[in-house]
């Protein structure tokens, strides 16, 4: 760390509720970059980079097509926590995107789509009707036994899976044991 560096500011918060989220562009709530200070040219210091902030977006019809982000600051000598985001529509489709999102037992959605830099934190058995895919540059972290007895979880998985507490894999149907 930098003891004369200060470090990035936290991302703030943003709530949109609308009936039609349109348009295009970047929604972002991310933390700032740590100040930078050079002491010699081989001795980079500065210090940390803000925490992401929090993203909360209820929508009725969505024809958005931009991008949705609270990342966390940038730093050398360590990057801010990314924020939370949580995007909506009336119908109970969760969209998880550019940070962290929470959902627990008393959680209930049509569908969970996970995007780029998006980590969806199970912290409870959430129910959800669709099968949830964990695609690249995507997160599931799983941390409550009971996560995935109500959430059908897509069997390919070309993101991370992070396993924080003991659970046992459900059963499928090509697989009953």
């Amino acid at each position: 760390g930098c003891d004369n560096c200060a470090g990035g500011g936290a991302g703030g918060s943003i709530n949109i509720v609308v009936n039609s989220f349109q348009g295009s562009g970047l929604i972002s709530a991310s933390g700032g970059m740590g100040a930078i200070r050079y002491s010699n040219p081989e001795n980079l210091r500065n210090g940390y980079g803000g925490g992401g902030g929090r993203i909360a977006i209820s929508y009725g019809e969505k024809t958005y097509d931009g991008r949705i982000q609270a990342l966390g600051g940038e730093s050398h000598d360590g990057p801010g926590e990314a924020g939370s985001v949580y995007v909506v529509n009336s119908a109970g489709d969760l969209w998880v995107e550019g940070g962290h999102t929470l959902v627990d037992a008393d959680d209930v959605f049509s569908s969970i789509t996970l995007a780029e830099n998006g980590t969806l934190v199970l912290a409870g058995a959430v129910t959800v009707s669709q099968e949830v895919a964990l695609p690249a540059h995507s997160t599931i972290h799983i941390a409550d036994a009971h996560a995935l007895d109500n959430l059908p979880l897509a069997r390919e998985i070309s993101g991370t899976l992070v396993v924080d507490t003991a659970f046992e894999l459900p059963a499928s149907e090509s697989n009953p044991d």
